[in-house]
């Protein structure tokens, strides 16, 4: 069917305008293939009352529209496409990409989201739409199961989605981030550290332009914590790197394992009822830091596996080395 360039609307399920824009860099290039091969035509659309919307093909409508005046005709595949379809094609469209924006998953999962509470019907052709054990919400497993994407990439884009509109993150920082793994790695800093405006736009900043990793995040979090940078912060103080602060860490935990021996844990009664009392402190204080680092992090080789710990301890004749098999 042969239609004008202006005549043409996109899905109705993508919004050009806000959340889900359209790439400049994809449709240059796209121009270019134009001006080398010409149009194919194998854009899909359906007739909606009298309206072409398309199902796909959004840059090569656009770098057709940077090439001809608006009213060049070009030829497109009409079909008898309903809501859910043109949702699912837009869907699959965008998991052909090598990497998804944020922005692009978090208004894609919006639409599904929408569209499934406003459809019941639709809900009910899907299998995986009941609460599971832990009482989470039915809308991520129908969400991912209707977009056919997976489970870890919907259930972060409602959560997002969820913060953004309680203000707890900023909408253009988050989707503004390349990637949606390290976009969830920003959202979770800021909302464990409070992080003031400032910080989080160096860290957005950073993240963009590929020059932090997780990491990074983790030693902004340090630089606001510490004062280090920002508008009050102390120029002369030195930012200590977090694996040096780890390895601290590590050797005081090692001499204290080390000195607790079985000689001391037997006459634990006849030590001083203050200096038992300071140890009851910090160990109960250890075990719930050990207890909220279990809680938000998957990975947590020191705390799970039993490893050999080896402390050198001053003398006379030379350093002294000691093991213990636990800690």
């Amino acid at each position: 069917m042969k239609v004008k360039l202006r005549d043409i609307k996109p899905n109705p399920w993508r919004h050009i305008d806000h959340g889900y824009p359209i790439d400049p860099a994809k449709v240059l290039k796209l121009q270019q293939s134009i001006k080398r091969t010409g149009y194919w035509d194998n854009v899909v659309a359906r007739n909606n009352k009298g309206k072409i919307e398309l199902a796909y093909g959004h840059h090569r409508i656009e770098a057709l529209r940077k090439e001809f005046d608006r009213n060049h005709e070009i030829d497109l595949i009409i079909r008898d496409i309903g809501d859910a379809d043109m949702l699912k094609i837009m869907a699959a469209e965008n998991d052909t990409m090598d990497t998804m924006s944020p922005a692009v998953i978090n208004e894609t999962v919006r639409a599904a989201h929408q569209f499934l509470k406003a459809h019941p019907e639709e809900m009910k052709k899907l299998v995986r739409t009941t609460p599971n054990k832990h009482g989470r919400n039915v809308m991520a497993p129908a969400v991912a199961e209707f977009l056919s994407w997976k489970m870890n990439r919907v259930e972060e884009a409602l959560a997002s989605i969820h913060d953004i509109e309680a203000g707890v993150i900023d909408k253009e920082d988050y989707e503004s981030i390349p990637s949606q793994t390290s976009a969830a790695d920003f959202r979770q800093a800021v909302k464990k550290n409070n992080l003031p405006k400032d910080t989080r736009k160096t860290i957005v900043e950073k993240l963009k332009s590929g020059e932090m990793g997780k990491q990074g995040i983790a030693t902004e979090v340090m630089r606001h914590k510490l004062g280090v940078g920002g508008k009050h912060a102390d120029p002369n103080r030195a930012l200590p790197d977090i694996n040096v602060i780890a390895g601290i860490i590590a050797k005081h935990l090692s001499e204290a394992a080390f000195c607790m021996s079985d000689g001391f844990i037997e006459n634990w009664d006849v030590i001083d009822r203050e200096q038992r009392s300071k140890i009851g402190f910090w160990v109960k204080s250890l075990s719930e830091k050990v207890k909220k680092i279990q809680s938000r992090h998957k990975t947590v080789e020191l705390l799970v596996e039993k490893q050999p710990l080896k402390y050198k301890s001053q003398s006379k004749g030379g350093d002294v080395e000691y093991q213990t098999e636990d800690c």
